[in-house]
């Protein structure tokens, strides 16, 4: 039900026709819908409900804080985290003292390491590294992993843990604090991609730029700090 205010001017005095005033009438308008039958709840077939995203958002709070923790024990080398975008179920951000293109991604299941380059525009993932939980009789298991390399774990997070973080952390440790440069490929209107090498690594096709991968270095590193 709406109210349609209308403007009308009438004549106050018959006499004196020079005075007037504005009075508003309410008109009682009825907006008609069309009857929707009902809906067959039976016939529809949602992936997602409810309390799965707020699974998923409390799991992302969870990795979030734990790759945060993380990342200050070694804050002399990385820097402080930046957050770049947050959401319910998703973070990114990147590091003080290294590369600004160089991003990182956590959710739920997933933690991604990729290349923002031209105006934030995702060019590359340099590593990414994801798990897929499915609940079986006595625990959990990542079902993205061949039958034979399948292990059981007690809990999501101890799967989160050994799959997810643990190997993110070796490639991190191994291989992107080791790196001197990024170099950033592409072609025009056709494929993007970027890897981390040497700075002595010698030019190849498509290149189009070479950043340094550390932009800061730690003046002072603490015991905890080592890699």
């Amino acid at each position: 039900m709406l109210f349609n205010l209308r403007q009308r001017r009438t004549r106050r005095y018959p006499s004196r026709a020079a005075f007037y005033e504005q009075r508003i009438s309410l008109q009682l308008v009825r907006k008609c819908r069309r009857v929707r039958g009902a809906r067959k709840y039976e016939s529809v077939g949602y992936k997602w409900k409810a309390s799965e995203t707020r699974n998923d958002h409390r799991r992302c709070s969870i990795h979030r804080r734990a790759v945060f923790r993380w990342l200050r024990q070694i804050s002399a080398w990385v820097g402080e985290v930046l957050p770049v975008d947050r959401r319910k179920t998703s973070t990114e951000f990147r590091l003080s003292k290294l590369q600004p293109a160089i991003r990182i991604f956590v959710t739920a299941n997933t933690i991604v390491a990729g290349v923002a380059f031209r105006g934030d525009n995702c060019w590359d993932l340099l590593r990414c590294i994801e798990c897929e939980p499915r609940k079986v009789q006595g625990g959990w298991i990542d079902s993205l992993n061949l039958p034979s390399y399948r292990r059981l774990y007690p809990d999501l997070e101890r799967l989160w843990r050994n799959e997810v973080f643990d190997s993110f952390e070796t490639w991190f440790r191994g291989t992107l604090l080791t790196a001197d440069t990024l170099i950033i490929y592409g072609m025009r209107e056709g494929p993007t991609w970027a890897r981390l090498a040497a700075s002595s690594a010698s030019v190849e096709p498509h290149e189009i730029e070479r950043l340094p991968v550390r932009i800061g270095y730690p003046d002072r590193v603490d015991s905890h700090d080592h890699l």
